[in-house]
C-alpha cells in the first residue's frame, strides 16, 4: 500500500496563493516559469543560487526521470512533487517493492541490467554489426561497475564470440576485469567456447580444420584463459565454508530486495566445463598431443574428472585426426592407432560411470571401425547391443543377443538407444569403413525395410544407396532409387547417388540397371539410341506417388560427364554374356554427345582441349587435374571398346571409324595420362573440413 507523504511547504504555499486546497492539478502550478527552469542543477532567478525545497531528501536508488544538482545529488521527479508522494521515504519503498522479484522500474541492478542486455540481443538474431556491438557494450558501460556482474558480462562476451568479434571480445574481457568484476568459471568457459567455434557447452564442435592453424596470438590468449580458469578453480577449492563463496565474488545477479537468496557454494565454481571447452579448441585444429596431455592431467574422480563431453571430444578428435592423416597423406598430424585409442577411452568412460549417450557410442564405433580386425570385431559386437538390432545370422526376434565375440564384463550394463534418422545415418556410414560387405548389407536392409525408412531424409536415403552399392547389391540400390521421391524435390537425386548405382551395376555386369540409371540421370533422348523424339519423364513405379505417399516430382537432369560415360563403357565391357550389343549402344551414346563434350575440360585456367595433341604447361590446380584424370580414364575405356568393335565391324566404314576412335583415345591417354601421373604425388592444398555427421 502506498503511503502518502505530507505536502511539502512549497506546495502548500502554492495552494494558498492560488486560493484552492488539495494537490495541484496537472502539475501546472508546481512548475517554475520558463526563465526559472534550472540550469546546471540550481533553481535560481537571475543567477542567484537557490535550492529546491525537498532537495535534501536522501537518495535511494537511481531515478532516470530525476536530474542532478550541482553537487551531484539527485532531485525527485516532478511527478513525485505533483502527487505529494515521498517516493524515497524510509518505509514507503520497502512496502512498495516488498514483492519478491520486483524492482523499482527506474532502478538499475544486475537483474534489470541483464534483462536490458537480453532484450538487445533478441533484437538482432543474426550476426550483429560493429555499431550494434558498440550499443551492446554501452549498456554495461553506462552503469556503475558493481551493477555489471559476471553473468551480465557473460551474455555480452558470448554473443561477441558467436558473431566472430574475437579481438573485441578479448578487450571486453580485460575491461570487465579492470572494472572490478571477477570472472567466474562460466566466463572462462564462454571465452574458450567462442575460440573453439561453438555457441555454448552443449554444442558439439563438428568442424575439423587442421590445415588452418590458429594464429600465435590467438593460441596465446586461449592458453592464458585456460590457465586463469585453472587458477580460479584452485582458489575456489581452498574455500572450505559456504560463506567464503560470496555472491559478489561469483558475480551472480539477483533482483533487488530479493529475500531468501540462496547461498552459492565454491563447489559450484569447481567445474570441468573450462577444460572441456579448451579440449574442443585443441580438437578443432587437430592438436592431439596437447589434448592427451590435458586429459592425463585431469582428476580421475570428483568434480574435475572427465565427464561425457570430455570422452566424446577425445573420441571424436581421434577419429578426425586418423581420417585426415589417411585421406590427405599429411604428416603434420600424428599417426594414431585409432582403434586401440578409441577402445581405451570407451572402456574408461564405461568404467568411470559417466553418462553415455548415442553420440559418444557413435564416436567410439567410428574409432573401432577404422582400427584393426580385433577392434572391428568389438564394433560388430557392440552394434546389436547398443541399438537392440538383430545381428547377422540371427532371427529378427533375437534383438540385442550376444554374438560370437566376448566383451568385458564391465560392458554388460551398457544402455540401449533408440534408432532415429540421424543416428541411423551415422551408424550405417560408419559400418562402411569396416569393409565387411555382408555386415553392411544386413544392417542396411534391416533399417531400409523397417518403419524408420518412412521418415528417412535425403542423407539417410543416400546412405541406403551407397551402402547397398558398396555391398554389390545393384538391384537393391536401384530399387531404393526408384522407390522413394527424394526430399530435394525438383533437384532430384545428387549425382553421386546415380554414379554409385552405376558403379554397383558395373561390378554386377548388369547393363540394364546401368543404362536405365544413366537415362534418368541425364534425361537421355531416344535419338541417342537410334530412336526418335524427346525424353519423356515417367514415374519409376508408374504411379503418381511413391511408396510413402509423396507425389513424384520430375527432376532436373544432370549434365553428362566423363565418369558416368566411363561407367557405361565399363559395364558394357563387363556384360560379355550379352554380346556386343551393349558395347555398340554405349558407343552410339558417346557419338551422340561427341568427343568435345568429354575431352574439352573447363579449368580455372580456361578450356583445355585434350584432343589438341599436346599438353600445354598451364598452372592447373589439383581439382583441374582431377577433371582431366576422369577424362583420361574415359579415354582408356574408349580405347578398349573401340578396339573390340573394330574386331567385329558391321562393315568397312565401321571398322575405319572405330580404328580412328581408338587412335584418338590412345593419344589422349599417352599425352595427358603422363601429366596426371606426374601430379599424383603432390600433396593436397585445399582446406580439409568435414562433419562428424
Amino acid at each position: 500500500m502506498f503511503r502518502l507523504a505530507r505536502l511539502a511547504p512549497d506546495v502548500r504555499q502554492l495552494q494558498k496563493d492560488s486560493g484552492r486546497s488539495g494537490p495541484p492539478r496537472g502539475g501546472a502550478t508546481d512548475r517554475a516559469p520558463r526563465e526559472w527552469q534550472p540550469r546546471g542543477g540550481s533553481f535560481a532567478r537571475g543567477g542567484a543560487a537557490g535550492a529546491v525545497a525537498g532537495a535534501a531528501t536522501p537518495f535511494r536508488g537511481r531515478d532516470s526521470r530525476g536530474s542532478r544538482d550541482s553537487r551531484g545529488s539527485h532531485r525527485r521527479s516532478d511527478r513525485d512533487d505533483r502527487t505529494g508522494y515521498d517516493r524515497y521515504g524510509s518505509e514507503g519503498s520497502k512496502r512498495e517493492w516488498k514483492v519478491r522479484g520486483m524492482t523499482p522500474p527506474t532502478s538499475t541492478n544486475p537483474y534489470t541490467l541483464s534483462q536490458r542486455v537480453k532484450k538487445h540481443l533478441d533484437r538482432y538474431p543474426d550476426r550483429m554489426t560493429r555499431p550494434q556491438v558498440d550499443e551492446l557494450l554501452a549498456i554495461v558501460r553506462d552503469v556503475p561497475p558493481d551493477m555489471a556482474t559476471a553473468p551480465v558480462w557473460n551474455l555480452v562476451l558470448a554473443r561477441m564470440g558467436r558473431d566472430g568479434y574475437y579481438s573485441a571480445m578479448w578487450k571486453s574481457f580485460n575491461e570487465m576485469k579492470k572494472r572490478g568484476t571477477n570472472a567466474t568459471s562460466r566466463t572462462f568457459t564462454v571465452l574458450l567456447n567462442a575460440f573453439a567455434g561453438v555457441a555454448h557447452s552443449g554444442v558439439v564442435n563438428d568442424s575439423f580444420a587442421p590445415a588452418s592453424k590458429p594464429e600465435r596470438l590467438t593460441l596465446e590468449r586461449v592458453r592464458r584463459v585456460y590457465d586463469l580458469s585453472q587458477a580460479h578453480i584452485r582458489a575456489m577449492l581452498k574455500a572450505q565454508t559456504k560463506n567464503e563463496g560470496s555472491r559478489d565474488n561469483l558475480g551472480v545477479a539477483y533482483p533487488e530486495d530479493h529475500d531468501e537468496m540462496p547461498t552459492l557454494l565454491p563447489s559450484e565454481e569447481v567445474s570441468v566445463w573450462p577444460t572441456n571447452a579448451y579440449l574442443k579448441f585443441l580438437g578443432r585444429y587437430g592438436m592431439w598431443k596437447e589434448m592427451e596431455a590435458v586429459f592425463m592431467a585431469m582428476d580421475r574422480e570428483g568434480p574435475l574428472a572427465p565427464d561425457g563431453a570430455t570422452y566424446y571430444t577425445m573420441l571424436n578428435t581421434a577419429n578426425n585426426v586418423d581420417h585426415y592423416h589417411r585421406s590427405m597423406k599429411d604428416d603434420s598430424l600424428p599417426a594414431i592407432e585409432v582403434g586401440s585409442v578409441g577402445r581405451a577411452y570407451w572402456d574408461q568412460a564405461v568404467r568411470s560411470g559417466v553418462e553415455i549417450d548415442d553420440r559418444m557410442a557413435l564416436a567410439a564405433l567410428s574409432c573401432l571401425a577404422a582400427g584393426s580386425p580385433a577392434d572391428q570385431r568389438v564394433a560388430e559386437e557392440l552394434i546389436p547391443r547398443l541399438w537392440d538390432l538383430s545381428a547377422p545370422g540371427q532371427p529378427a526376434s533375437a534383438t540385442g543377443a550376444k554374438g560370437k565375440y566376448s566383451l568385458p564384463r564391465a560392458w554388460d550394463n551398457l544402455p540401449t538407444f533408440s534408432l532415429d534418422v540421424r543416428t541411423a545415418t551415422t551408424l550405417l556410414s560408419t559400418m562402411r569403413r569396416m569393409g565387411n560387405k555382408s555386415l553392411v548389407a544386413h544392417y542396411t536392409r534391416l533399417i531400409a525395410d523397417g518403419p524408420l525408412a518412412r521418415n528417412a531424409d535425403l542423407a539417410l536415403l543416400r546412405v541406403f544407396i551407397h551402402n547397398l552399392a558398396f555391398a554389390g547389391d545393384a538391384d537393391g540400390a536401384s530399387t531404393v532409387l526408384e522407390t522413394f521421391q527424394p526430399p530435394s524435390g525438383s533437384d532430384g537425386w545428387p549425382i553421386d547417388v546415380y554414379l554409385s548405382v552405376m558403379g554397383a551395376a558395373r561390378w554386377a555386369a548388369d547393363w540394364d540397371i546401368a543404362l536405365s540409371t544413366f537415362r534418368r540421370m541425364v534425361a537421355l533422348p531416344p535419338t541417342a539410341e537410334g530412336g526418335i523424339g524427346k525424353y519423356i519423364w515417367k514415374s519409376p513405379n508408374g504411379r503418381p506417388q511413391d511408396v510413402r505417399g509423396r507425389p513424384w516430382v520430375p527432376p532436373r537432369p544432370h549434365p553428362v560427364n566423363p565418369t558416368a560415360m566411363g561407367l557405361l563403357f565399363k559395364t558394357a565391357l563387363a556384360a560379355a554374356k550379352s554380346g556386343i550389343k551393349p558395347l555398340r549402344a554405349a558407343t552410339d551414346i558417346y557419338e551422340f554427345y561427341g568427343p568435345d563434350t568429354f575431352f574439352e575440360v573447363r579449368t580455372s585456367a580456361g578450356v583445355v582441349d585434350m584432343n589438341a595433341g599436346e599438353a600445354k604447361h598451364w598452372d592447373l590446380s589439383r581439382r583441374d587435374y582431377g577433371f582431366i584424370g576422369d577424362a583420361v580414364e574415359l579415354a582408356r575405356d574408349l580405347e578398349v571398346a573401340a578396339e573390340r568393335l573394330a574386331e567385329t565391324p558391321r562393315n568397312t566404314e565401321d571398322r575405319e571409324k572405330h580404328e580412328a576412335m581408338r587412335r584418338d583415345a590412345a593419344r589422349v591417354v599417352r599425352i595427358w595420362g603422363k601429366k596426371v601421373e606426374e601430379r599424383g604425388d603432390k600433396k593436397p592444398r585445399p582446406r580439409f573440413l568435414r562433419s562428424v555427421e
